[in-house]
């Protein structure tokens, strides 16, 4: 879609008064991929953030927690509309291995 539209100022009405939803394996994913998409989205309808961890990998949970939420703030998130996942089967790391099931159920 963005190849389509690229050089235009305009997008598919379709767009306008949506609901979208992003899912992220963890804090900063977001702003990192996704933030330009994020705030236009922001600007046509409304966003929802779906963190599927607390990013704890080398212990530091909580404070990229916080981030997610700072984050979510910048780019006009409202914050009952992110939702971070700290669960004991989806985990953060390298080596996790995320059962569909588990995620489905979240999602």
């Amino acid at each position: 879609i963005g190849i389509y539209y690229l050089g235009t100022n305009r997008w598919p009405t379709t767009y306008q008064n949506k609901r979208v939803l992003f899912i992220t394996a963890h804090p900063d994913d977001e702003c990192m991929f996704f933030g330009p998409t994020i705030r236009f989205f922001k600007q046509t309808g409304e966003v929802f953030l779906l963190c599927m961890t607390n990013g704890n990998y080398d212990g530091l949970g909580p404070e990229r927690a916080d981030e997610l939420l700072q984050s979510s703030r910048h780019l006009g998130v409202k914050p009952d509309n992110v939702k971070l996942i700290d669960s004991k089967v989806i985990l953060d790391g390298p080596d996790a291995d995320w059962n569909c099931s588990d995620v489905s159920e979240e999602v």
